[in-house]
């Protein structure tokens, strides 16, 4: 299957070294290599090479060295009726 293309401008994601989501907010992640996928950010885990806080996916970690950027999923939603 192919991936199709998402239709939000790079400009709405939010540079992760610039501003680091709200506790437990579910977010659009853009990795460094170009891919998307969705986690929860938990900003008070503790991390010992880093500062506090990581995506969750699932049950999966994302370390914060792999992701670029970030967008709160709560702010779009999908027009199903169109």
């Amino acid at each position: 299957m192919s991936k199709k293309k998402l239709n939000i401008p790079l400009s709405e994601f939010i540079n992760l070294n610039e501003k680091k989501p709200e506790d437990m907010t579910g977010c659009v992640v853009l990795y460094k290599n170009g891919g998307l996928d969705v986690a929860t950010w938990h900003s008070q885990a503790y991390n010992p090479d880093d500062e506090p806080g990581y995506f969750k996916q699932g049950c999966f970690y994302m370390g914060k060295e792999h992701i670029l950027a970030w967008l709160p999923i709560n702010d779009y939603c999908i027009d199903i009726n169109g």
